[in-house]
């Protein structure tokens, strides 16, 4: 289904006339701006409306201090909105006429492709969460403790963040955690970045595998770096198969979203185990999952078989 018809290549602001390098500056330049408005922004309200001195306690104490959650949820979901989307929108405008055509998200996924995510996401699982735990004995010599620190203070704030047991939290986390960052993340990271790098390297291996490198380190999680990276890499290629923005966001939302829901149902005692303790599925579950994911992933890249051909 097309949601607009144009298919203008027309540069605006001849921005297309410039080197890849040139183009690429402008792509940083105008995510640093962003990053810089609407984080400082975001930060400036945060200690508006509850205090400087009740932020530090909050990033310091998360599970201590729930009753400022909802504010820096808030924070979060307009910080990321505007630095991720908001650059990748204005970038994406100045590199075509027409921006959404740029990202490919000018036209809805068929259904049977999108249907394909759900048993990918759910196979990618014991995958990922194998290689996570393998990730964290990864030692980093004199600055192990501090990495190690700061990402228990993240991993504190994000289970302030999902620590939720009515349905309406449910519903506000699932925006502010899985859709709003699962839309922005993808317009910013394969629909700007990697259609950049792609056009650049000429490549789409290397554009795929880089643009994944970044994914990863922006977030600044060392601890998890190889399993997002990994995630980052399906998601590129799932991208440049399919030729759709829209069915990586899908994708991007359901992987967030099942993280959301499996907190939901730990604080309300419809399940047992807590999956920030879980170090891993098994061995063999894993083999088997490791077989059923390249299974599917393989029957997915030949349904999109006709939009990969016209990829390079």
């Amino acid at each position: 289904m097309i949601l607009d018809k144009s298919t203008s290549t027309e540069p605006k602001f001849g921005i297309n006339n410039k080197p890849i390098f040139a183009q690429l500056m402008i792509f940083v330049g105008t995510a640093i701006l962003c990053f810089s408005v609407f984080g400082g922004f975001g930060q400036l309200w945060l200690n508006h409306s509850i205090g400087a001195e009740n932020v530090n306690e909050f990033l310091q104490h998360p599970l201590q201090n729930m009753q400022y959650i909802n504010a820096f949820k808030w924070m979060q979901l307009c910080s990321s909105a505007g630095m991720f989307g908001l650059s990748a929108l204005l970038f994406a405008f100045l590199k075509n006429k027409d921006g959404f055509v740029f990202l490919k998200m000018n036209k809805l996924p068929k259904f049977d492709i999108v249907a394909m995510i759900v048993p990918i996401a759910l196979f990618s699982l014991p995958i990922i969460a194998f290689v996570y735990y393998y990730n964290q004995q990864i030692h980093f010599g004199a600055m192990d403790k501090i990495i190690r620190d700061l990402e228990n203070q993240n991993g504190e704030i994000t289970k302030a963040m999902l620590n939720t047991t009515t349905i309406a939290g449910l519903m506000f986390n699932l925006i502010v955690v899985a859709i709003i960052p699962g839309i922005v993340e993808e317009l910013f990271f394969r629909g700007a970045l990697q259609n950049l790098l792609h056009e650049g390297f000429k490549n789409k291996h290397v554009a795929i595998i880089a643009t994944g490198i970044i994914f990863s380190a922006i977030h600044f999680e060392f601890l998890g770096f190889v399993p997002r990276m990994m995630m980052g890499i399906m998601l590129g290629y799932m991208y440049v198969w399919t030729g759709n923005i829209w069915t990586n966001i899908a994708a991007h939302v359901l992987n967030n979203g099942i993280s959301v829901v499996a907190y939901f149902l730990f604080n309300n005692g419809y399940i047992k185990t807590d999956i920030d303790k879980m170090d891993h599925y098994g061995t063999v579950p894993t083999a088997i999952a490791v077989i059923l994911f390249a299974a599917v992933f393989y029957l997915f890249y030949k349904k999109t078989a006709p939009q990969n051909l016209l990829t390079n």
